[in-house]
C-alpha cells in the first residue's frame, strides 16, 4: 500500500502540485487524468524518485519513506515506463535487458518477449522496433524486477489496439496477484472501462477520486475541461476526417530511425523548393528544445536578428498564442510534454513556413489541447498551405 500525505512542489511562478493526499490501495488501477500542466508527470516523478517534493510525506505498508533517486524507489518495489522509453538503440533487446542488472532471468525474458511480441526475439536491435515495440521492451524490463507499484505514463499512445489489449489484460492477471498500477492517461473512455479508480488532477489539486463505475464521461470533462462538452469532440473521427482533405498528408513510419529518416527528407525538399519549412521532431525534449535551456532560449531559438526587448516581447507572445503559464527563466525541464509540443508548433508558425511537418502531433496532448491544435491545423490548411503527418504505424 502507497500512501502520500501533503505532497507539495512549487517552482517560482507557481504551486504545481498544492497538497496531495492518496492512497493507493493494492492490486488495483488507478487512472491519472488531467489537463496538459496539471501537475501528472511531476506527482509520477516524486512517487518514482526523479524528483523530490518541497514537503509532504511518503509511505510504503505505513512505514514513512525519502526516495533521493529512482533507485530509492525501485527498492521499495516503485517502478515507471516513461512515455518515451529511454532504450539504448545500438545494442540488442537482451542487452538492454541487462543494463543496470547484476544477472537477468533469460527464461523469464524470453516468456514476457513471448507474450507481448512473438514476431521478436532477444537478439534484436532495439533500433529495429517499433513505437509500440519499444514501451513493450521497456516494460518487460521493469517487469523482470518485480514491481509491486508500477507507472505507465500515457501507453496507449504508442500501442495498436491488439497492443492494447495484450497490455491490460496482463495489467488485470497481475493486479489479482496484489500489482499496484497508476496509469497516466489523456484517454477517459480507457481509463472508465481498465480502472477501478479515476484520479482528477487540476491545476495541481486533486478535484475527486471516483470509482470507475461511479463517474461517467461528461462529469469528468466537466471537472476538468469547464464549459467543454464531452459530445462536442472526438478525436478518433476529427482525424480521419483532417488527413483526407486537399494540403494534408499522412505518411506512417515504424521506427525512430524512420521518423529521423523522413524528417530529414521532407525538409531538405521543401527547402530545395524554395520554400520554408516548420517541424515539430519526433524527439521534442533534444532536437527541437532541451532541457537545459529556458523556455525563453527555447521560445526565441529562430530569432538572431531581434533586440533584447523585441525578443521580450516575442517570447511573451509566443507563450500567450500557446496558453502556457510559465516564466521565461524557467528550465525547459519543468513543462509537460504537452506544453512543450504547444511551445515547439506556435514558435514554428511565427516563421510562417509553407509546409508543417508534424511527427505524431497529437500525442501527449488533453482533450482541450487536441481540439485546439486541430483548429490551427484546419487554419493553416485553410490559408493555401500544407501538411506532411508523420504517424507511428503500430
Amino acid at each position: 500500500m502507497l500512501q502520500l500525505n501533503n505532497i507539495v512542489l512549487k517552482y517560482s511562478y507557481k504551486t504545481v502540485l498544492a497538497g496531495v493526499n492518496l492512497l493507493f490501495e493494492d492490486g488495483k488501477i488507478y487512472s491519472l487524468l488531467g489537463e496538459n500542466g496539471a501537475g501528472k508527470s511531476t506527482l509520477a516523478g516524486i512517487i518514482c524518485g526523479d524528483r523530490p517534493a518541497d514537503s509532504g510525506s511518503i509511505f510504503v505498508n505505513s512505514q514513512k519513506r525519502k526516495f533521493n533517486s529512482p533507485k530509492d524507489a525501485i527498492l521499495n518495489g516503485i517502478m515507471c515506463v516513461h512515455q518515451r522509453p529511454l532504450l539504448c538503440d545500438d545494442i540488442s533487446i537482451k542487452e538492454n535487458f541487462l543494463l543496470g542488472s547484476k544477472k537477468l532471468d533469460e527464461a523469464k525474458a524470453a516468456e514476457l518477449l513471448s507474450m507481448f511480441l512473438p514476431e521478436r526475439k532477444l537478439s534484436a536491435l532495439v533500433r529495429e522496433l517499433s513505437l509500440g515495440e519499444r514501451f513493450f521492451v521497456s516494460l518487460i524490463g521493469i517487469l523482470l524486477k518485480n514491481p509491486s507499484f508500477l507507472i505507465l505514463d500515457e501507453p496507449s499512445a504508442l500501442l495498436d489496439e491488439k497492443g492494447i489489449e495484450s497490455l491490460f489484460n496482463y495489467l488485470h492477471s497481475k493486479t489479482k496477484e496484489g500489482l499496484t498500477v497508476l496509469l497516466i492517461t489523456h484517454f477517459i473512455k480507457e481509463a472508465l472501462n481498465e480502472s477501478d479508480y479515476l484520479i482528477l488532477l487540476k491545476n495541481g489539486v486533486v478535484e475527486q477520486v471516483a470509482q470507475a463505475d461511479s463517474i461517467t464521461e461528461e462529469e469528468i470533462v466537466k471537472v476538468l475541461y469547464k464549459g467543454i462538452d464531452a459530445e462536442d469532440f472526438n478525436h478518433s473521427e476529427e482525424y480521419k476526417t483532417f488527413i483526407t482533405q486537399p494540403g494534408v498528408k499522412s505518411i506512417k513510419t515504424r521506427s525512430i530511425p524512420e521518423f529521423i529518416k523522413y524528417e530529414t527528407e521532407l525538409s531538405v525538399r521543401v527547402t530545395a523548393e524554395g520554400k520554408r519549412c516548420g517541424i515539430i521532431p519526433s524527439e521534442r525534449t533534444f532536437t527541437g528544445s532541451n532541457p537545459n535551456l529556458t523556455v525563453f532560449q527555447i521560445c526565441t531559438a529562430l530569432k538572431t536578428g531581434m533586440k533584447q526587448k523585441e525578443l521580450n516581447a516575442f517570447c511573451g507572445e509566443l507563450l500567450q498564442k500557446a496558453d502556457i503559464n510559465i516564466k521565461p527563466e524557467e528550465k525547459a525541464a519543468n513543462l509537460s510534454g504537452g506544453m512543450l509540443q504547444r511551445i515547439i508548433l506556435e514558435r514554428e508558425l511565427a516563421e510562417n513556413p509553407d509546409v508543417m511537418v508534424l511527427c505524431e502531433p497529437f500525442q501527449g496532448l488533453d482533450f482541450l489541447a487536441c481540439k485546439n491544435l486541430y483548429l490551427k491545423l484546419q487554419a493553416f490548411v485553410n490559408s493555401g498551405k500544407e501538411i506532411v503527418i508523420l504517424e507511428a504505424d503500430k
